[in-house]
This record gives C-alpha cells, structure tokens and sequence, in this order.
C-alpha cells in the first residue's frame, strides 16, 4: 500500500498506519483520517498468545477419558447381570426351559 492508498472501501476502522509503523490509524472507507489512538498499539507475537481451546483441551481430554469409563463400567455390569440371570441367546430363563 503507497502513502495514499488505504484499505478498501468497506474496510473503514482501525488499520496499520502507513505513515508511522507499530502504530494504527482511522480509514474511513475513503481516505485516511487524523484519528490516532492515544496509546501506539504494542505487537503481540502470536505464538504468545492463548486461545481458548487450548486453555481447555487438558480438561476435555479427562471428561472424554471419564465418559469413556464410564460407559466400559457400565457395559461390564449389564453383561454380568445377563450373565447371572441366566438369559442365552433364546431369551429363556434356566426355570422356563424346564417348565415346558
């Protein structure tokens, strides 16, 4: 971008100042204005920046671990309680086979 070009037109608020780097400056959708903020704007390196997600990964790795749990338990206890019951493959029971 020259000294006298700016952002599109739609683009209007706050961009890098082409005059003075480290810094922000108004474009108005038509040409750049004299609004500067009062404090120059500091760059952050975005490696040092922390997103969201990855401040709660750790934590949905053990709600997913849990739930998995979870779910092994309880598969576990519905086989030994079919198991113990006694219903097969037929969906008899041991006393209504001998019944019949």
């Amino acid at each position: 971008m020259s000294r006298n070009e700016g952002p599109r037109e739609w683009d209007f608020g706050w961009h890098p100042d082409p005059e003075h780097p480290g810094q922000e400056r108004y474009w108005n959708g038509t040409e750049w204005t004299q609004r500067r903020p009062a404090q120059p704007v500091e760059a952050v390196a975005p490696a040092t920046v922390e997103r969201d997600e990855d401040r709660y990964r750790p934590a949905m790795r053990w709600v997913a671990a849990i739930a998995v749990a979870v779910v092994a338990v309880v598969v576990i206890v519905m086989i030994v309680v079919l198991i113990a019951r006694g219903d097969g493959a037929t969906g008899m029971s041991a006393t209504s086979a001998t019944s019949a």
